[in-house]
């Protein structure tokens, strides 16, 4: 009983404190908890008919727990730069954010004024 109690409030602070936007980030120490964590996450979002979709993840097995795989619209590929966040590219196999710029091609050299 007191487990499910504990389970309850860290989902409810994971609710209140992963939100970006529409955007749920969230961190765990461990597998058994991120897969706990997400399974309350959205059960209690579900309640409101507030459908989380498109998860991604960092580790294989966890993103296997969390998602159907018979539900699932794409198939994310650990490693694949191409995931997003917060408008930020995200490589999961470094952990990394980072962003893309394009520079166009320019006869002159570039000034601080031109930039």
């Amino acid at each position: 009983m007191v487990e499910d109690k504990n389970r309850a409030l860290t989902a409810r602070k994971s609710v209140l404190n992963g939100f970006y936007v529409d955007d749920y980030l969230e961190s765990f120490a461990s597998l058994e908890e991120a897969v706990s964590c997400t399974h309350d996450v959205d059960a209690i979002l579900r309640q409101g008919q507030f459908i989380l979709s498109k998860w991604n993840s960092n580790c294989d097995e966890a993103l296997n727990a969390i998602t159907d795989p018979e539900k699932s619209v794409t198939e994310i590929v650990i490693g694949d730069s191409n995931a997003t966040v917060l408008g930020l590219h995200w490589n999961p196999l470094n952990d990394e954010l980072f962003f893309k710029v394009r520079i166009a091609e320019s006869p002159t050299l570039p000034t601080k004024r031109n930039i």
